[in-house]
């Protein structure tokens, strides 16, 4: 039996995750010729406020759905974002919850390819739901980074491409598999 791939990218909002995790999707998919889930951001599906309006309610709901999703390990999956960086937004806003961070560390070690996008301004785009503070944008970063580093995460920081630069690094990516 092969072993189930989760491979994850994370990083603050407006990074281009979305489009990365797409394009890293459609290449994996064409290059393996396997089933592969792309797992979409639960964060734009969320039915409660988010961004500067967000609550605990919210927050829960995102990480409790990357979570459960995570811990199904049955395919291959690609994540557009975890819950390890749901937990980052989490105590960002409401502080430390240990057992939030106990159910991440769990989940974040099923994950074989965590991917770290950088903040880039070019890319954060005015969307009326998030902050859109540069400031806010790297606060998250270096939360998600401590959290990656306290949990002995893994992880690939890509640095900051330009489109090309990122189609090129899903190329030897998903050849490197």
């Amino acid at each position: 039996m092969m072993k189930v791939r989760n491979i994850t990218i994370i990083g603050s909002h407006g990074t281009g995750k979305t489009t990365f995790a797409n394009a890293l999707f459609e290449k994996y998919k064409q290059a393996k010729n396997t089933q592969v889930q792309l797992v979409v951001d639960y964060a734009r599906a969320c039915p409660y406020p988010i961004g500067e309006k967000t609550t605990v309610k919210a927050q829960l709901w995102i990480f409790e759905s990357y979570l459960a999703k995570e811990l199904e390990n049955e395919r291959d999956m690609i994540f557009d974002g975890s819950s390890l960086q749901t937990l980052a937004y989490y105590e960002y806003w409401f502080g430390k919850n240990t057992d939030l961070r106990k159910k991440a560390k769990s989940a974040v070690n099923l994950l074989t390819t965590v991917i770290l996008l950088p903040v880039d301004v070019r890319l954060c785009q005015p969307d009326g739901v998030r902050p859109q503070s540069t400031q806010f944008q790297n606060d998250i970063h270096t939360a998600i980074v401590k959290l990656l580093r306290e949990f002995n995460v893994k992880y690939v920081s890509l640095p900051c491409y330009d489109s090309a630069g990122r189609i090129q690094f899903i190329d030897e990516l998903v050849s490197s598999m």
